[in-house]
């Protein structure tokens, strides 16, 4: 296989996740999801078939056919793996709210008590906070618990992915 497969593919699939920010930076679809599939999945199969006769004419790729069909599958691998992590990355889950609570919060620590009075499910928090210290991503420290650096790192991808869309904190 051509390595320029791997290539068309990604850009493939970089060029549809461009269109994706531009509009929802522009406004957010009311059907986001359906916009989603247009988007990654609806527009580069109608290209594909249509611009099939265009490439003959220009010869703008130097992929064979079967090459192509490739190229369009990974992309279609790597959007299908997208659209089924968006609805995560665009809601607030109580563990990740967590992780934005301690973040935010002045000296980067809070206490379990601390974080429990933000949410009126003492219960369902506790339960979080335990999953994410389970997972390593907050740590108990002298003055309460803290982000760990794969907790920095998992809330600094949420926050700029968010923004990058336009989405603001605790709008979904």
């Amino acid at each position: 296989m051509n390595s320029s497969v791997l290539l068309y593919g990604t850009l493939l699939f970089l060029v549809s996740l461009v269109l994706h920010v531009i509009i929802w930076r522009i406004r957010v679809p009311r059907h986001d999801a359906l916009v989603l599939f247009f988007i990654f999945l609806g527009a580069p199969s109608v290209l594909f078939f249509a611009g099939h006769e265009i490439r003959n004419v220009i010869q703008a790729t130097t992929l064979a056919r079967i090459e192509t069909i490739y190229a369009l599958l990974l992309h279609f691998a790597l959007s299908c793996a997208y659209i089924a992590s968006y609805p995560a990355a665009q809601a607030i889950s109580p563990s990740l709210d967590i992780l934005l609570v301690i973040a935010s919060s002045e000296f980067g620590r809070l206490t379990e008590k601390e974080i429990n009075a933000y949410y009126p499910d003492t219960e369902l928090v506790s339960a979080r906070i335990n999953d994410l210290k389970r997972s390593v991503l907050i740590a108990q420290g002298h003055h309460g618990l803290t982000l760990t650096f794969p907790g920095r790192v998992v809330t600094f991808f949420f926050i700029t992915y968010r923004r990058l869309l336009g989405l603001k904190a605790g709008e979904g």
